[in-house]
């Protein structure tokens, strides 16, 4: 219990607070808490409140109420009443609600008893105090007296007598279970279970009695009339209310009733074969009830004691048996029930099952009943498992064996390093019961329980169980005559079980080899060889298992060899052949993951793999072995580094025995490799349609390869011996210093291989610094030299950053680290298109370096780089582009003084040429956009912004086209504290470049908009130039219009699906301004009716002729697509213009009635100005008597007739100009689709197009294309595409 005076208050405010809310009930909850508070006297105290509560509610059911109004009224006061009642009594101390239990208790039971003699005594007061969906006011004060029932029973004593809470809970809780409205039995029943699941403190005694009593009494009842529809729904809700709280009651004594009941109903149902009725219905939903009750009693895992425990396993057994010896299938049989209740009876059976069997497998006392019921209990799935109808599509089986799944992983591993007999005996069983579903023909239905088969071959150590499955596995994915689905669910099986054996042990129980061999004299030689991506794919991610190079050596590369030889022998189909012997030799990188025999079997196999990398017919050989190998490599260096420490054992003697064996065979397959990157380098394209990539140098298609020998080579690298790898070093520089002054082909291919092979070892970290300064001196001149080839250019700057990377300490001394950005900085020129990205590349690697340095340090690196960072800013190559921004960020990350740094770039606005000031604006933009979270960024923005916005009259196109990108970044990071001083700068200096040639209306449009959105378009009218005025009033019209838009759209939701507030809210049917609206006018639907309205009452006298003449100006208001609002003046006698200049859209109408004062064909607008209807919204009429008044459909269609007609004219005049507008359509046969000189033709057929840069904008361009595909037409193959 809390005693907390300050929460407590905290409480009572936070009722009082709902004074605020929009509901009504929680403006009288904080009406009454208030009026509470004031009548208390002295401090306030929980006590003081719960008493006073306590009394008002007793006062309030001695009063005596006839009208429904004061009923409601003393209603929702109770029911607001025992909200706080039930908010003070956690408060309260337990001696308090102890010591007046009696009245408090007395006054619950009253309000119960009040609310439910209401709807007893009088049914048409009890339904309007009362709706439906349970939120009317007697529903309100149920739930609430449930709520605070159970505080009240849940803070008292144990000490209370044992008559007052059956009492309480008689006339309180166990009535309201039976309650016929919904939500009032929810909150009975969950108010009930929250005390019987009570902790700390426990749930008193005398509650859990009476619970239980009134549980077996229900019960009961049921047992003796079970075929009575009311005792069947009192069943399934007192099933309901068990499945949250049976686990605190005695649930061996009530769950033992439940399953003789369950027993007994299947037990009927299954021998009855009488067609779906509803009584069956109801025994079906019975029976689900009690399923679900049985599975949350054995999902019950949180916060239940140990000792609970240990009975709830030993009932779960009791579950089990009865559930194994049923017969599911009888009883949930097509045509006992809707489908939908069959099949998720079907499924919480099986789910039943499941958690029974995971509870008896995981306690030692109940292990043994568990292995012998989980095969029967597979059993009964794989029978759930099949539809209930032939043709449904439900998931039953998906959804039972997904927890089938979960239970092998885990109960059954569990089980496994328990008791290893108990584990194989059960294994078996459930195996051999499983592998019935795989009889010919395979049943669909089946396939979910393919997979955990599969897992449960994982664990079997039977490899003849295992390999007889797994074939069977394979000929059903080979089947054709099965679906795709079970051809599906086959090969995810094998995937599985490869995934827990291991790629070696599946190859060997299934014998592949021997499959393999048997298939190579049929017609499809190549039937299993989508086996090989499964063992790719899973035998990748295989942990705990252990493979050996022999195996692949004496097993696999047989096959291999004879595959080839049928390849080198075959005359058709070697295609087929070849592809097997690739995919054979991928298996050799799953060996080399973890082998066991690297000491042995890799010497082995060396020699083997050195000459299959050098075989020419399988080029695909470099990139398998080489894959291989660097695992292996890298596998080794890794265990090296993780027991370096380790100097005794028999672990770390294995793993440097490892190392030493990878270091002598380093030195036969590295030369190898070598030779192989300056082989695969020489196969240059000779075609002259090589490829090209983005910054020019040739794409062929060794560089994959070459690329995965250099990993290679720097992964063994790391174990060779260091005089080795010097003497290979020596070598490679010797002969890039030979072939470096030549420039024919052969010698700039030969240069690339060098320069990729001593990018390999400087990877590998296994140079020294004299080695690493040899070969930064034989760099120089490469870097330096404008006239080497781009691929020599760009390999040398990829070297360079290798050297950046690895060996930073060697480029960050002082001496060095200057002569490095100095030869960086001055290759600007020299550097070809495609090596400029990489030059910027080991400037971040050299900047990068040096995070963590001091301040002073790192400014004095970034400082000098800002200007040549900026001028690559500028450059037309885009990576160039965006590894100068990449450098931007990195150097003003690590400057250590953001704002400083900020500074600096922007001095760079100053410069004297416009490409170095559009640079520095660009810059700052990207910088603000990065760093706008920052406050110190944040703050240098006004100042920023005041100094770009001065190069408004920059004559320099891409300085304004800097300046508006800027602008536009800095309006959206910046406050509007910090805008509102600069808005005239703002506007003055956008609106400059609106018109003309420099225009760039989209940006400056997108930056109005966010200023508008800000500030609004009054606050920005008075900057605005009155010239540019047009274009605010412009944007202010389209977003009123949308505006409005929007808004009709909601109220025609609101009038299509209309809520209570709405009805509430409208005072009338009737339009009350019989349909005006006083800003755009009448809509088209009011006009309408207002004519024909007016119809009845008056006649307008006018004439054919001037109804056409009338139709014929209409018509060209209506082709706008839009309804006018101009002003129509009556023809009033005594009706004066008083202002000449309004006239200019007045239309004059004759009168159509002799009352001139009549207001009916009067409408105005927003302005006062009179409205006209156009003649497509209110039609004229045609008077032929004074009687009566009618359009002619004559008249209509002669309307109609000639607006079509003009607009038909229009759209023709519109063809022709922009038909004759198109270049050389005089010179155009319209016979044929060449040209045609005619006659007083001067010139030859030609067609001029004027070049003008606005014609190839963004927004016009597909105007222009269009224009020029007159003149220019596609070839007929490009048509065909």
């Amino acid at each position: 219990m809390m005693d907390d005076q300050e929460s407590f208050l905290e409480v009572l405010n936070s009722l009082t607070e709902l004074s605020r809310s929009r509901d009504p009930r929680s403006v009288r909850i904080a009406s009454v808490a208030s009026a509470l508070i004031e009548v208390v006297e002295g401090e306030i105290t929980p006590g003081k409140v719960y008493a006073s509560t306590v009394t008002t509610l007793e006062g309030t059911l001695h009063q005596v109420q006839d009208e429904a109004n004061l009923v409601l009224d003393s209603l929702v006061t109770q029911a607001a009443l025992l909200n706080i009642l039930g908010a003070a009594v956690p408060y309260v101390s337990s001696s308090v609600v102890t010591g007046t239990i009696g009245l408090t208790s007395r006054v619950l039971r009253g309000i119960v008893s009040s609310c439910l003699s209401i709807l007893v005594s009088d049914d048409a007061q009890g339904a309007l105090l009362d709706t439906k969906d349970g939120l009317g006011a007697i529903s309100t004060v149920l739930c609430n007296a449930c709520a605070t029932t159970a505080e009240v029973l849940r803070n008292l004593s144990n000490t209370t007598e044992d008559s007052v809470i059956r009492q309480l809970l008689h006339g309180t809780l166990m009535r309201l279970l039976q309650d016929p409205r919904q939500k009032v039995h929810n909150s009975a029943k969950d108010a009930l279970s929250g005390l019987l699941l009570m902790k700390s403190p426990s749930c008193h005694p005398s509650i859990l009695k009476t619970t239980t009593k009134y549980v077996n009494a229900q019960i009961d009842s049921y047992m003796k009339r079970s075929s009575k529809h009311g005792k069947s729904q009192n069943m399934i809700e007192i099933l309901g209310f068990l499945n949250s709280s049976l686990i605190s009651m005695d649930f061996a004594e009530i769950g033992g009733r439940i399953m003789h009941i369950l027993v007994k109903i299947m037990n009927e149902e299954s021998s009855s074969v009488s067609a779906k009725s509803h009584a069956s219905t109801l025994q079906v939903l019975t029976v689900n009830a009690i399923l679900s009750t049985m599975l949350s009693l054995l999902e019950a895992d949180e916060d239940v004691e140990e000792d609970r425990l240990g009975k709830v396993n030993a009932f779960a057994a009791r579950i089990l048996a009865t559930l194994v010896q049923a017969r599911p299938t009888l009883f949930f049989k097509e045509g006992a029930a809707e489908l939908d209740l069959l099949e998720s009876g079907r499924t919480i059976y099986g789910q039943v099952m499941l958690s029974a069997s995971q509870r008896l497998l995981i306690d030692n006392e109940t292990v043994d009943v568990g292995v012998k019921l989980t095969p029967l209990v597979f059993q009964q799935l794989i029978s759930l498992s099949r539809p209930v109808e032939e043709d449904s599509e439900a998931a039953i089986a998906e959804t039972l064996f997904v927890e089938a799944s979960q239970l092998i992983r885990i109960q059954m591993l569990q089980l496994k390093d328990k008791n290893y007999e108990a584990h194989d005996k059960c294994t078996r069983d459930c195996v051999r019961v499983m592998t019935t579903v795989m009889q010919s023909p395979f049943d669909e239905a089946y396939a979910p329980i393919l997979k955990p088969l599969a897992l449960m071959l994982q664990q079997s150590d039977a490899e003849e169980i295992v390999s007889e499955i797994a074939v069977s596995f394979l000929d059903l994915r080979c089947d054709l005559v099965v679906s795709d689905r079970s051809r599906g669910a086959a090969q995810e099986a094998l995937a599985v079980l490869v995934e827990g054996i291991g790629v070696e042990k599946f190859w060997r129980v299934v014998d592949l080899s021997k499959l393999l061999r048997s298939v190579l004299g049929d017609e499809v030689p190549n039937r299993y060889s989508w086996v090989f991506d499964v063992l790719k794919a899973s035998g990748s991610v295989v942990t705990g298992t252990q493979t050996h190079l022999e195996f692949f050596q004496d097993e696999i590369l047989p096959l291999a060899r004879q595959y080839d030889a049928c390849f080198v022998k075959s005359t058709k189909g070697g295609a087929v052949f070849r592809s097997q012997v690739i995919n054979i030799w991928t298996m050799f990188q799953l060996f080399c993951y973890n082998p066991s025999d690297l000491e042995t079997g890799l010497p082995k196999i060396a020699p083997i793999l050195i000459k299959a990398m050098n075989d020419q017919r399988y080029p695909e050989f470099v990139r398998l072995i080489c894959k291989g190998l660097d695992v292996l490599a890298c596998g080794v260096v890794k265990r090296v580094e993780e027991f370096q420490e380790l100097i005794d054992g028999e672990q770390a003697a294995s793993i440097r025995s490892e190392a030493a064996v990878l270091e002598r065979l380093s030195m036969k397959i590295l030369p190898s490799l070598f030779k192989i990157v300056d082989t695969l380098s020489c196969k240059t394209p000779k075609s002259e349609d090589s490829a090209m990539d983005v910054e020019g140098s040739v794409v062929t298609n060794e560089a994959p390869r070459i690329e995965i020998v250099a990993q290679t080579i720097a992964s063994i690298a790391r174990l060779a011996p260091k005089s080795h790898i010097q003497g290979l070093f020596s070598k490679l520089i010797q002969r890039m210093l030979e072939n470096s002054q030549s420039e024919d082909e052969q010698t700039v291919e030969k240069m690339c291989s060098l320069l990729t092979l001593a990018q390999a070892l400087v990877r590998s970290g296994c140079l020294d610094e004299s080695s690493i300064s040899l070969l930064y001196r034989s760099l120089k001149p490469l870097i330096r030299n404008p006239a080497l080839h781009p691929k020599v250019q760009k390999r040398a700057y990829k070297l360079l950053s290798e050297i950046c990377c690895k060996y930073h300490s060697f480029v960050a001394q002082r001496e060095r680290l200057k002569e490095v950005i100095e030869l960086l900085s001055t290759t600007t020129v020299t550097s070809q298109v495609s090596a400029r990205s990489m030059r910027l590349k080991c400037l971040t690697l050299v900047v990068e370096g040096f995070e963590g340095s001091p301040p002073d340090v790192c400014q004095n690196v970034t400082t000098p780089l800002v200007g040549e960072t900026l001028l690559c800013l500028k450059d037309s190559n885009a990576r160039t582009r965006e590894s100068g921004y990449k450098l931007l960020l990195t150097m003003a990350r690590i400057h250590g003084d953001l704002p400083g740094f900020i500074r600096v770039v922007a001095a760079a606005i100053g410069s004297t040429t416009s490409y170095m000031r559009s640079a520095a604006v660009t810059a700052l933009a990207r910088l603000i956009f990065e760093y706008s979270s920052d406050e110190a960024v944040k703050n240098t923005i006004p100042a920023l912004l005041k100094t770009v916005l001065m190069l408004s009259d920059d004559p320099s196109r891409e300085v304004t086209k800097s300046m508006v990108v800027f602008v536009r970044v800095t309006v959206a990071a910046a406050s509007p504290e910090q805008l509102q001083p600069l808005l005239p700068d703002i506007l003055s200096g956008l609106l400059k470049y609106h018109r003309g040639k420099d225009r760039f209306r989209a940006k400056i449009k997108i930056i109005i908009k966010r200023l508008v959105k800000i500030f609004g378009f009054d606050a920005l009218m008075p900057f605005v130039p009155p010239s540019d005025s047009r274009l605010l009033t412009h944007m202010r019209k389209l977003s009123e219009r949308e505006a409005r838009r929007k808004n009709s759209r909601r109220y025609e939701e609101a009038q299509e699906n209309p809520g209570y507030d709405v009805m509430v809210d409208s005072e009338g049917e009737e339009d009350s301004d019989a349909g005006l609206t006083l800003v755009t006018g009448m809509t088209r639907v009011s006009r309408m009716s207002r004519v024909m309205s007016q119809s009845g009452k008056q006649t307008l006298k006018r004439g054919r002729s001037d109804a056409e003449t009338y139709a014929k100006s209409a018509g060209k208001s209506t082709k706008s697509g839009r309804a006018k609002a101009s002003v129509r003046i009556k023809n009033d006698v005594g009706g004066d213009a008083l202002d000449l200049k309004e006239l200019k859209t007045v239309r004059f109408a004759e009168s159509g009635s002799d009352d001139s004062d009549s207001d009916g064909d009067v409408e105005f607008d927003a302005s006062g100005k009179l409205v006209v209807h156009d003649i497509e919204d209110g039609f004229s009429t045609v008077n032929h008597d004074d009687d009566e008044t009618m359009f002619t459909s004559k008249s209509q269609r002669s309307m109609t007739s000639k607006v079509s007609k003009l607009s038909r004219a229009k759209d023709e005049r519109k063809k022709n100009q922009k038909s004759s507008a198109r270049p050389g359509q005089s010179y155009k046969s319209k016979r044929a689709g060449g040209d045609v000189k005619r006659k007083g033709q001067k010139y030859e057929p030609y067609a001029y197009v004027q070049l003008d840069g606005r014609s190839y904008s963004k927004k016009n361009r597909r105007n222009a294309v269009e224009q020029m595909s007159s003149v220019v037409q596609r070839g007929n193959k490009r048509q065909k595409r």
